[in-house]
């Protein structure tokens, strides 16, 4: 969902760079020039979208994990950036959305904004809910996608779709290992090692980015825990790799066998995201293609600047090649297009 954002600009995909970024300076022995770093991206991230929150987030979960580089310091620095950055929001009457502000679906449904406010407006909070939870399990499951349960619906057509086969298979094989590296944690934050904390902060971000989805589902909130969920993922598989020399012939052969399956099942699906983005860049180039219709002036921006800028991005679109879906094989629709 990072990636198919359709924005001249990839706010998303900025705020996970920034997020990894601290966690990365989170690692490393500390430094006087970390706390400014650490407040100089996540005013970056801020500056650009509201889920740049998630930098703090990262912030917070590193230091309640007891990772080295996260110093008291940076940690005060960073909730002084973001107070500020709420006071100001405040100053300025800027709103956060809440229900209604935009469409989420619900069950095996997907609803409009006004559907939502009639439907859950008066009592929100099961509603919130269900948002928190169904965000934390489109990390975990794969399901729901924009808040919709797709087994819901495939149970009225006959059977679940081959991409909600792959993606579930893939998730729950994953989601067992975090869980199995998870349950082997000791009890008690000074006896974990440097792997630990990363894990424990992994899974904090992944947590809280969930409770941002409070008001509506949308997957591209989810982009920064899905980020960790591969951190995560990273941490479980090499410490169970670790344990082969370990164990017996029959039990490393079967270890290795559900790693290659899973491994599989994930690159299918890495291969699927990039013939998504070929399919949506060319509906994208049609798209601004109807802009600046010369019969239509009076739609086009008054204000020069504006006008200067959508005319440069409108070029740039049109002028980039693209691939028609028509030379893409048939098949990829079936596995890959939700």
């Amino acid at each position: 969902a990072m990636l198919q954002e359709a924005f001249p600009v990839n706010h998303y995909a900025e705020v996970g760079v920034c997020a990894l970024a601290v966690f990365v300076l989170a690692q490393q022995r500390p430094r006087w020039f970390f706390p400014i770093v650490t407040c100089a991206l996540l005013a970056f991230a801020l500056s650009v979208i509201e889920s740049g929150t998630m930098v703090w987030i990262v912030v917070m979960c590193c230091a309640a994990s007891g990772m080295r580089g996260m110093t008291r310091s940076g940690v005060v620095a960073a909730t002084l950036l973001l107070g500020a950055y709420l006071l100001a929001r405040h100053a300025l009457d800027i709103s956060s959305p809440g229900i209604g502000s935009h469409g989420s679906g619900f069950g095996g449904t997907f609803y409009s904004p006004e559907e939502l406010t009639a439907r859950f407006g008066a009592h929100p909070l099961g509603f919130m809910a269900y948002n928190v939870a169904s965000g934390l399990a489109s990390l975990l499951f794969s399901e729901p996608r924009q808040g919709v349960y797709s087994l819901v619906p495939a149970w009225n057509t006959g059977g679940p779709h081959p991409i909600l086969l792959i993606n579930l298979a893939a998730s729950l094989a994953t989601t067992a290992l975090l869980v199995w590296y998870g349950v082997r944690l000791r009890v008690g934050r000074a006896a974990w090692s440097d792997r630990d904390r990363m894990f424990v902060a992994a899974c904090g971000v992944m947590i809280v980015n969930a409770a941002l989805n409070a008001a509506y589902i949308k997957d591209e909130i989810m982009s920064v825990g899905g980020l960790f969920y591969a951190v995560a993922a990273f941490i479980a598989v090499s410490a169970l790799l670790e344990t082969i020399p370990r164990r017996g012939t029959a039990a490393a052969a079967l270890i290795a066998l559900l790693l290659a399956t899973d491994a599989g099942l994930w690159a299918f699906r890495a291969a699927g995201v990039h013939y998504v983005l070929r399919y949506d860049a060319f509906k994208t180039r049609n798209d601004w293609a109807d802009v600046l219709r010369p019969d239509r002036r009076d739609d086009w921006p008054t204000d020069p600047q504006e006008l200067a800028i959508t005319r440069r991005i409108r070029d740039e679109v049109i002028l980039r090649r693209v691939a028609s879906p028509s030379f893409l094989p048939r098949w990829g629709d079936r596995y890959w297009v939700e």
